[in-house]
């Protein structure tokens, strides 16, 4: 009789426990926006390991250093930029609150710099979804309410799990003097590793980090 009790209370409970694996891994994305107050010339790509101890310049992937040298030559005119992909979802994903920020060890390191300006700093907790689907949602609601020096930001983001993390983002800087400049780039990351996406006239740090 015992025998048959517990059959019966595992069959119960197997496909509990085959839902729990199944669920989705929750990550914390947190994104720090800044301004490259002396732009440079030309982009390169930067993946941070931790932060960088110079207030002028930023640690390349290769532990090298790269200064923003000043600039006199005029903004060049954005290149025609392929069609983003449309938001297909606005998910209520969890604002991530300061408290929960690891970047702020990099936001101060560049606020004290006198080449870059930070602008935003924000974040979100969401499922981790297959690739095929994640959803492409607006940065809207996690954008801070007051951003410096009439600095308009829009922009969305998707985050995916395969073998990788995918995390793409679709960012529109728009300058004091109406200039307009544009991120779009999915990165292939890893959990807990900074990654730098980069233009010559503003940045964004990226670190996504696995709840426990």
């Amino acid at each position: 009789m015992k025998i048959c009790v517990l059959v019966v209370a595992l069959c119960i409970l197997a496909p509990v426990a085959i839902y729990a694996d199944d669920a989705p891994q929750n990550y914390d994305v947190e994104l720090l926006v800044f301004r490259i107050v002396r732009p440079t010339a030309t982009a390169e790509n930067w993946a941070f390991e931790r932060a960088p101890d110079l207030p002028a310049t930023i640690s390349s992937i290769e532990g090298e250093e790269t200064a923003a040298p000043p600039t006199t030559a005029a903004p060049p005119t954005p290149a025609p930029l392929p069609e983003a992909p449309a938001a297909t979802n606005e998910p209520s994903f969890a604002p991530l609150s300061t408290a929960q920020f690891k970047l702020n060890s990099f936001e101060e390191t560049l606020r004290k710099s006198r080449s870059y300006l930070p602008v935003a700093h924000f974040g979100w907790t969401q499922p981790g979804m297959p690739i095929d689907h994640a959803a492409t949602f607006s940065l809207q609601s996690y954008l801070p309410g007051f951003l410096p020096d009439n600095i308009v930001l829009t922009g969305q983001a998707s985050l995916a799990r395969g073998r990788y993390l995918h995390l793409l983002l679709d960012i529109t800087y728009q300058a004091p003097d109406g200039q307009k400049y544009v991120i779009r780039e999915q990165r292939r990351m890893r959990s807990v590793e900074k990654h730098y996406f980069d233009h010559p006239y503003f940045g964004v740090i990226a670190l996504i980090t696995p709840k426990t």
